[in-house]
Order: C-alpha cells, then sequence, then structure tokens
C-alpha cells in the first residue's frame, strides 16, 4: 500500500529568512497479529525508518535526520540551509510505502498514527546548529 501524506513547509513573504526542523513521530496503535519478534515498539521502528527511506531517496540532500535517543519512532530533520521569505512548497515526502509481502502476516490490520510539527528560528544572529541543539519541547513552545 502506499499511504498518500505530504509533508513540507513554506514561508511567507514577510518572513525572515529562517531555519526549519521538522518532527515526524510514528506510532503503532494497533498491532492485533503481532509476534514475540514484531511487537509495537519494532513496528514503530520501521514505520520510522521508512518514512527516513522515503526522505533519503527524494530530498535527502537538503535534510538532516536526527532520531531520537529518548523516544521511539521519533525523527528530526532540518533543512540544511536558511530558508528566505516567501519559499513555497518544500517537502519532506509524499507518502508512505507500505512493503507487502515483505513484511507478512504480523502486520495484517496494523493501525498507526504520524505525527508531524515544524518548528522555525530566524537565522539572523543565529546558526543550524544551534536550531539542533535547541530542546524541541522549548522550541515548540516559544511564540
Amino acid at each position: 500500500d502506499y499511504l498518500q501524506k505530504i509533508v513540507g513547509f513554506s514561508t511567507t513573504e514577510d518572513s525572515n529568512d529562517c531555519y526549519v526542523a521538522i518532527r515526524v513521530k510514528t506510532e503503532v496503535t494497533n498491532l492485533p497479529h503481532a509476534t514475540e519478534e514484531i511487537t509495537a515498539e519494532v513496528a514503530t521502528n520501521q514505520l520510522s525508518e521508512l518514512i527516513r527511506e522515503q526522505v533519503e531517496e527524494s530530498a535527502g540532500s537538503v535534510w538532516i535526520a536526527e532520531p531520537s535517543e529518548e523516544e521511539n519512532g521519533v525523527v528530526t530533520y532540518f533543512f540544511r540551509t536558511a530558508v528566505p521569505a516567501d519559499t513555497e512548497n518544500v517537502v519532506l515526502f509524499e507518502g508512505i510505502q507500505i512493503p507487502g509481502e515483505e513484511w507478512g502476516n504480523a502486520y495484517a490490520e496494523m493501525g498507526f498514527n504520524v505525527k508531524v510539527q515544524a518548528a522555525a528560528i530566524q537565522a539572523d544572529n543565529t546558526t543550524l546548529e544551534t536550531l539542533m541543539g535547541m530542546n524541541w519541547d522549548e522550541l515548540t513552545a516559544l511564540e
């Protein structure tokens, strides 16, 4: 199956140049045919990896992927350069290709969520490394 989910960003004409990050959290919510080897945690990691592979195949050279060390299924993608104002439709990924027979019956009827959150900081007087070093919860709490 191919599940379309276009994830990306645009900046407005009146915005400042900025550094952008997009956090993608995958979470298996239902795995009725789980096995000892294929648990919800394993499936969550596999979904996260499918998305990371999609990003690498389609636009990997412009994104840096940083998997969370604390949270299963969470990867933050950082756009490598500052983004100018009035930039439209920068796509991270356009969908998720779920493997067919390769995954087998353990994944049948699996339910999952893909949650996406974006953040940006003004590029003046900062760097991409600054954004990458920020705590996500603190970053997204700023106004």
